[in-house]
């Protein structure tokens, strides 16, 4: 299980949803309309319609469950790379790799991603990783 957070809060009379980790942000006339709003906007950034996610909110905070990891990791390297004027070559000199190709391949996370090999990556490109362990939800 992988989830996303993010916060949600009432400004005027719209609700707004900010999800910092793939650069995100919706808002809607209520909170579950900004809620679903998110999840069409992450449907729609990872460009699979049928991509299985779910979102729950509390106190201002929201947290988005997806079953698959892979497209929402590739999503978070895509945007935080269009944040900065970085090459993949820049990418790979940061690394100290000599080949851009490497740093390419592992940003289309076609295969599973080490999790040292993804925090060097963003470290890379000028962006941390915040993880959270905690015991799975029970029914």
């Amino acid at each position: 299980m992988f989830i996303l957070t993010g916060k949600v809060y009432q400004e005027n009379k719209d609700w707004l949803i900010e999800c910092p980790a793939i650069d995100a942000h919706t808002f809607g006339h209520s909170k579950n309309e900004a809620l679903e709003l998110m999840i069409d906007c992450v449907r729609c950034l990872i460009d699979e319609p049928n991509f299985e996610l779910e979102i729950s909110e509390n106190d201002g905070i929201f947290e988005m469950e997806v079953k698959n990891y892979k497209p929402i990791i590739r999503l978070m390297l895509e945007r935080a790379k269009a944040k900065t004027d970085l090459t993949f070559d820049d990418i790979a000199n940061n690394l100290g790799l000599s080949s851009r190709s490497s740093v390419a391949k592992t940003m289309k996370i076609k295969h599973d991603i080490q999790l040292s090999k993804l925090v060097e990556v963003l470290e890379s490109i000028g962006f941390d990783l915040e993880v959270s362990i905690k015991p799975k939800r029970t029914a």
